[in-house]
C-alpha cells in the first residue's frame, strides 16, 4: 500500500511539474560542454546545477535528449522507500547501459553515464533540475560518439608495408615513408611525431575513407639513428590510433687511426710491421683492407696488420681502407669508402758518385750494414737486382768509404 501511495504521489508531482512555468527543456539550449566518447566505450555527461541558497536542495533531476518531450531518465530525491525507487529509466534502448550518480556536493556535477556507446547515442543531453525553493534550471551538454580508424599501416616509397624496425638507411640518405588510415568517424587527422613533438601534420584524403601522410627526412644524420617515429590517426582526442617504426642506419666512421710500434712512419728494411687500424663510430662493423701503395697486401676482414718489410722498398704509403657494405638478399653494394694513410720512410742513402760497373750515377740505392765479427760487409740493393760488394777494414774505420768517395 505504501508503494502505491508513493507511485500516485510521484505521478501527481510529475503532472504538476509539467504544467508549471518551468523552462521547457526541449527548446534549443546553449551547450555548456561537449563530451566525446568512443564507440563501444563509456561516456559521462555532466550536469553542474546546484542550489545557490544553502537552505535549498535538489528535489528532482530530469534528463532529455535532443527534441524529445519526454525525459529519458529521472532521479527523484524526495521521499522513497528504497534508493532504487529514486531512479526511473524511460528510454528502454538505454536499458543495461545507463546509470546516474547525483552530486555529493558542489563542485562535483551530477553525472549521467552511458556504456557500450553506439552512434545513435550522440546528441544534445539536457538536464533539468527542480529545487525545493529556487526555480527549475536547465543545462545542456553535447555528446559526440566517434569511431577510431579501422586500419593504420606504414609503407615505404614503393608502397610496401615496412617492419617495426626499418631496413638500414645510409647516413646522409633519405627516409620516405607513408602512414595511411582507413575508416574512422569523423575523418581522421594523420600526423607524424617524434617523442612529444609533431614533425609533420600535412595529411590528405586520397580516397573515400582513406587519409594518408607522407614523411620525408633528408639528409639523415647519425643523431637520428634508433629514433622512434610515431604515426597518429585521431578522429578525436579520445580516439587516437598509433603505429611506430624505428630508424636503423648505416653509420660512417667518425675517426680512423693507425697505431703500433711503427706508427711513427719510420721503419727499417727487414722489420716486421705490427699495426692496428681502428675505425670508430661505424655501424655495422666495417671491412678493413690493407694496401701498400696500390698493392693489396691483406684481404682479410681484420684491423690488424703484420707484414715483413723487405729490403728493396723505398718510400710507400701504407693504406688502411675502410668499407661499409650494404647487403641484402638481392645485391651487395658499397655505401662508404674511407682510408687512413701512413707514409713509411725507409732508411736509405743516395749514391752520389760511384764508378762501378752496373751502377749508374745518381740513382737511389738502399745501403745496409751487416756485422761480421771484426769486419763489415756493405750490401747495395737496387729494386729487385742485387749486387754485393764486401769491403774489409779494421774496427777503427767508422765512415763509409768506396773508391775514395765519402757518403
Amino acid at each position: 500500500m505504501r508503494a502505491v501511495w508513493a507511485l500516485m504521489w510521484l505521478s501527481g508531482a510529475w503532472s504538476i511539474m509539467s504544467a508549471s512555468g518551468s523552462p521547457d527543456p526541449t527548446t534549443e539550449q546553449e551547450v555548456s560542454v561537449t563530451v566525446e566518447g568512443v564507440e563501444g566505450d563509456t561516456a559521462a555527461v555532466p550536469c553542474d546545477l546546484f542550489p545557490s541558497d544553502p537552505k535549498d536542495r535538489v528535489n528532482l533531476i530530469l534528463w532529455y535528449k535532443d527534441e524529445d518531450k519526454d525525459p529519458i531518465y529521472s532521479y527523484d530525491a524526495r521521499m522513497a522507500v528504497f534508493s532504487s525507487e529514486r531512479h526511473h529509466l524511460k528510454d528502454l534502448s538505454l536499458k543495461g547501459r545507463v546509470s546516474f550518480i547525483p552530486s555529493p556536493g558542489e563542485p562535483i556535477p551530477h553525472t549521467l553515464t552511458l556504456r557500450r556507446l553506439v552512434a545513435s547515442d550522440a546528441g544534445r543531453y539536457t538536464c533539468r533540475v527542480d529545487f525545493m525553493l529556487a526555480q527549475s534550471t536547465t543545462r545542456a551538454a553535447q555528446l559526440r560518439v566517434v569511431a577510431p580508424v579501422e586500419l593504420l599501416i606504414i609503407t615505404d616509397g614503393m608502397g610496401h608495408p615496412v617492419p617495426p624496425v626499418l631496413p638500414p638507411i645510409p647516413e646522409g640518405g633519405t627516409l620516405n615513408i607513408t602512414c595511411t588510415a582507413r575508416g574512422g568517424r569523423p575523418s581522421p587527422k594523420v600526423s607524424w611525431w617524434f617523442g612529444d613533438a609533431v614533425i609533420d601534420d600535412s595529411w590528405e584524403s586520397v580516397a573515400a575513407g582513406v587519409v594518408s601522410n607522407t614523411l620525408v627526412l633528408t639528409p639523415l644524420t647519425r643523431a637520428q639513428a634508433h629514433s622512434v617515429l610515431t604515426c597518429k590517426a585521431a578522429t578525436a582526442p579520445v580516439a587516437v590510433t598509433t603505429a611506430t617504426v624505428t630508424i636503423d642506419m648505416y653509420l660512417k666512421p667518425v675517426s680512423a687511426t693507425i697505431t703500433g710500434p711503427a706508427a711513427t712512419g719510420s721503419v727499417r728494411a727487414g722489420d716486421m710491421l705490427d699495426l692496428t687500424c681502428t675505425a670508430r663510430g661505424s655501424r655495422p662493423q666495417p671491412i678493413i683492407t690493407w694496401y701498400k701503395g696500390a698493392t693489396l697486401i691483406r684481404t682479410e676482414n681484420t684491423n690488424t696488420l703484420q707484414t715483413h718489410i723487405g729490403s728493396f722498398h723505398t718510400f710507400a704509403d701504407l693504406v688502411c681502407l675502410i668499407k661499409l657494405i650494404k647487403a641484402n638478399s638481392s645485391n651487395t653494394s658499397t655505401i662508404y669508402i674511407g682510408k687512413q694513410c701512413l707514409v713509411l720512410e725507409y732508411m736509405y742513402l743516395r749514391l752520389r758518385q760511384v764508378a762501378m760497373g752496373g751502377i749508374a750515377m745518381g740513382m737511389d740505392y738502399a745501403l745496409y750494414l751487416h756485422d761480421l765479427n771484426d769486419h763489415f760487409r756493405w750490401t747495395f740493393k737496387r729494386s729487385y737486382n742485387v749486387m754485393h760488394e764486401e769491403l774489409r777494414s779494421s774496427k777503427r774505420q767508422k765512415r763509409v768509404g768506396f773508391s775514395g768517395t765519402s757518403f
